[in-house]
């Protein structure tokens, strides 16, 4: 008996089809890191770098399986060295990331597919309604440029991959989770060796020069890790999000490859010395633990169990000498009281405003006209100066309803993960001021958009398989009957 084609067993990848998909993403990224090493070793190379670089990208982008693009530009702006670097324009760095080029030649290659990802139409409308609130902020915004560049950006970056995972495909979910557990074992990796070593590696690359404002040094109580992605609470962000996400979905598929990076990024985040990194990792395995517990997929046992990996890996994270190092240190307490003046401030100075805001990413700007030297230390209240309080509510709403939406369709690893970046992001000006890093936002709402209609889907695919099968097993005359 026929099958019909649409509930046919998926035909798996033919292995020599997958090891050159995989080499292409493999060369790829390593020559993304020689090329950014390249700049250190001499100023002069810039030219010849970016060219090689570009021309690499464009080769690469135009070959590779589509599957692997979002991977690739996951680990572009992970692995490229850029955004606090003094010798790169900040506009670069921070807003037209590489990593823009490879989204945007994914949104164009990908094809509609007959098994795509849901998004909830409020989450949809909440999205549609930050950006419609940035673009017309450009009215009123006092860095135009500023506003017309940060909207652009998080389009890209963050709404662009969630409506991507209407066209979700099972290889890309697989192919862009595994590159974010690959990344997440190397950052790890280098962030340990930093931390016993007390050495930077890539500390030259973002020393701040005479003139540049960008860079920063090793200033704290403790030596931090810095790796590819430059500052400590930028670390402190990827490893918290990325040992949430790690742990839950290896409670949830059994992945060793799961579990060690949630391990390693668990030791990592450790290793940026950083007390938020600790928090968001904590409330993120309690959401995690929450949507695990409440998952039919599980059986109590595994619930049991994981829920006991989850408060393993909090407890050994909160009682980390570093962090009570930190936390005992009279920079770490200086650096609280900082959080909280500059909190105040910032409510202020939306208040002078009417709490409309002052443009889309332009919260250092108002921050400069209002005679401060330092940044809003808290990506919440920097939206709120950008857009308001309108604007600090719809993205609040944006992110619970990631987190809720890992809990409804049974991704406690997305519910987890979001929870730990929306926790940490309060730590420092992340969005306003480094908007491309909402990439990891975006790859969450892919994963979690994408991710949970697959599970059904294949469920429901197998069961229908399993019935023809059965049924192309009855004689003629029961049929007849």
């Amino acid at each position: 008996m026929d099958v019909p084609q649409s509930i046919r067993e998926p035909r798996t990848p033919g292995v020599r089809n997958t090891l050159f998909g995989g080499a292409l993403m493999a060369c790829a990224v390593m020559l993304v890191v020689v090329a950014s090493l390249a700049i250190l070793l001499s100023e002069q190379a810039w030219v010849g770098v970016i060219g090689l670089g570009a021309s690499i990208g464009v080769i690469v982008a135009a070959i590779v399986p589509v599957r692997f693009l979002p991977g690739l530009a996951f680990a572009t702006f992970l692995l490229l060295p850029i955004t606090y670097m003094p010798q790169v324009n900040p506009f670069i760095g921070r807003y037209l990331s590489p990593a823009l080029f490879f989204l945007v030649v994914w949104f164009i290659r990908s094809r509609r597919t007959a098994t795509g990802g849901v998004i909830p139409k409020s989450w949809l409308f909440l999205a549609i309604l930050l950006l419609g609130w940035a673009v017309l902020s450009f009215i009123w915004s006092i860095d135009s440029s500023r506003s017309i560049a940060w909207t652009g950006t998080v389009a890209c970056v963050f709404l662009g991959p969630a409506l991507m995972a209407r066209r979700a495909e099972t290889s890309t979910v697989a192919a862009l989770s595994k590159s974010w557990l690959w990344i997440g074992l190397f950052l790890s990796a280098m962030a340990v060796a930093e931390g016993l070593t007390s050495t930077s590696f890539l500390g030259s690359l973002y020393s701040n020069t005479e003139s540049g404002a960008i860079g920063f040094n090793q200033v704290w109580s403790e030596s931090r890790a810095t790796t590819t992605l430059g500052h400590p609470l930028m670390n402190a962000t990827f490893f918290a999000t990325t040992a949430a996400y790690a742990i839950m979905n290896s409670a949830r598929t059994k992945s060793r490859l799961s579990l060690y990076a949630g391990a390693a990024c668990t030791a990592g985040s450790v290793f940026t010395v950083s007390r938020s990194a600790v928090t968001a990792l904590a409330v993120g395995l309690v959401v995690g633990v929450v949507a695990v517990a409440v998952t039919k997929a599980m059986s109590f046992g595994r619930k049991t169990v994981w829920t006991a990996a989850a408060v393993c890996a909090g407890l050994v994270v909160m009682n980390s000498p570093l962090i009570a190092a930190r936390s005992q240190s009279a920079e770490g307490d200086s650096s609280s009281v900082l959080r909280a003046v500059l909190l105040d401030a910032a409510i202020r100075i939306s208040g002078e405003g009417n709490f409309i805001g002052a443009g889309a990413g332009a919260s250092q700007s108002r921050a400069t006209m209002a005679g401060m030297t330092l940044p809003f230390e808290n990506s919440y209240a920097g939206v709120l100066v950008s857009l308001g309080g309108f604007g600090v509510a719809v993205f609040a709403l944006l992110i619970a309803g990631l987190v809720l939406t890992g809990i409804r369709r049974g991704l406690p690893e997305v519910a987890a993960a979001t929870t730990a970046f929306g926790v940490q992001i309060a730590a420092y000006p992340l969005v306003d001021n480094v908007p491309v890093a909402l990439i990891v936002l975006g790859v969450l709402a892919y994963l979690g958009f994408g991710g949970g209609n697959f599970q059904s889907d294949v469920k429901a695919g197998a069961a229908n398989l399993a019935t023809l099968r059965r049924s192309s097993h009855v004689s003629p005359i029961q049929a007849h009957r």
